[in-house]
């Protein structure tokens, strides 16, 4: 067990403290009491900028900004040394008040300050600190932690500090179920007259070749996923759009057969249902219980897992809706624009409400890459999304972190995005023998 001491423990404070520790799987309990702090002989943390009797264990001296509420506009100092980027940088052992730093981040404090959004309402990529100083693909938490984590082994040979184990979990977003079925006679028939107006003969013809059962939808990806994951023994989660049909919401109504029996009923054994609340949800209350409800209906089991539809979410007024609806994990924290860690680390961690001072029973799981962004922002190619993705892959391996990649069932029709999938599986697998 640690002992960690401070003259005042802010809810700020235990939140990042306990998180840490249960990456080290280390048992830790806190104390205000200088007295009881020097009078402990294990392993203690004394985060102070008081005078501490030499082998009182390490020292962090704070920066004031755990002591604080509410936010304010500001950005952190940040410090490069040969030793790697530093937020909140001084002079101690470790060369950063540490606790502030991973706090900072995974509050995602900058996102609650006023900022000027991309087209759909979004925080942008580029206004990060991390996008600004160029750490955007390092999980940088993940690596001050580790980090920390030896200098307490050193320091402390009888605590017992665990790294964290690499994990993966493969992720789904089901924006439009089917390419041509589910959608009724007389949607395929209009569908078919524009595109025979508009002279597209290839879907003319692969539309009426999948009504009439003759070619699998190109979009009907399930069992190859399934199979896929299965020989990988990697878990997989479908996020599912059941928005009635609007702007930027076009899934299939959720109560067709063809979603029944192509998709709820396969997959009900392998692979775990999530909501994908719609395009308006972070904006209109009581939307993503309404679609949350409707999927668990036809599910006929409850549902734990979401992810926006669009990444789309406001802070924190989208994350205590999920709540409320009954949410235990989502998975949005990831930018749309360009692959990275947008909170700084891979790995899950609680939401903290900045506003309320509060930690939450929510859990974010960050995403580091997705093959939509590959195809919608700056058109680039599957080349560079498969480099980026093996890359990004071995940075969380190294770090012991979580690798978590979004694929569409509609990106998944092109075969490099395929074997990208397939790739990333077998890379998974070869290591997990190891």
């Amino acid at each position: 067990m640690l002992l960690f001491y401070c003259e005042r423990i802010t809810p700020r404070i235990r939140y990042v403290v306990k998180w840490i520790m249960h990456e080290f799987n280390c048992e830790v309990s806190f104390t205000e009491s200088k007295i009881e702090y020097l009078a402990y002989h294990g392993a203690g943390i004394a985060y102070t900028n008081g005078a501490m009797e030499e082998g009182s264990g390490m020292q962090i001296f704070p920066s004031g900004f755990l002591e604080e509420h509410g936010v304010k506009q500001f950005v952190p100092t940040l410090r490069r040394t040969e030793n790697g980027i530093h937020l909140f940088p001084d002079d101690s052992e470790l060369q950063f008040d540490i606790l502030s730093a991973v706090f900072y981040l995974i509050s995602r404090y900058e996102e609650y300050l006023p900022f000027e959004s991309d087209r759909y309402g979004r925080f942008k990529a580029s206004d990060s600190i991390a996008y600004r100083n160029e750490f955007l693909q390092v999980p940088i938490v993940d690596t001050w932690i580790n980090g920390l984590g030896d200098l307490l082994q050193k320091k402390f040979p009888q605590l017992r500090i665990e790294r964290s184990p690499f994990r993966t979990l493969f992720t789904y977003d089901i924006d439009v179920a089917f390419k041509y079925l589910a959608r009724g006679a007389g949607k395929s028939l209009l569908a078919a007259g524009r595109d025979t107006l508009r002279g597209k003969w290839k879907e003319v013809i692969e539309r009426s070749r999948v009504l009439r059962g003759r070619k699998s939808d190109p979009w009907d990806v399930y069992d190859w996923i399934k199979k896929e994951l299965n020989t990988a023994g990697i878990e997989g989660i479908f996020f599912f759009l059941t928005a009635d049909v609007a702007q930027y919401d076009h899934n299939v109504d959720v109560s067709r057969n063809e979603i029944k029996d192509r998709i709820f009923t396969h997959t009900e054994m392998a692979i775990e249902m999530g909501i994908h609340p719609s395009f308006r949800s972070s904006e209109i209350n009581g939307l993503t219980i309404k679609e949350k409800k409707k999927l668990e209906k036809y599910l006929a089991r409850t549902v734990t897992s979401s992810r926006q539809h669009f990444l789309k979410f406001r802070l924190p007024d989208t994350y205590r809706e999920l709540i409320e609806c009954g949410i235990e994990r989502d998975f949005s924290m990831a930018f749309p624009e360009i692959s990275g860690f947008r909170a700084g680390t891979s790995r899950p961690f609680p939401f903290y409400d900045l506003l309320k001072e509060q930690e939450t029973s929510l859990m974010i799981y960050p995403s580091c890459w997705m093959d939509a962004t590959y195809i919608n922002y700056d058109i680039q190619s599957a080349d560079k999304a498969e480099k980026e993705a093996l890359r990004l892959l071995e940075t969380v391996k190294a770090v012991g972190g979580y690798f978590i990649p979004i694929f569409h069932n509609n990106v998944l029709e092109d075969e490099r995005y395929r074997s990208i999938h397939h790739l990333l599986l077998d890379n998974i697998a070869d290591a997990n023998k190891r």
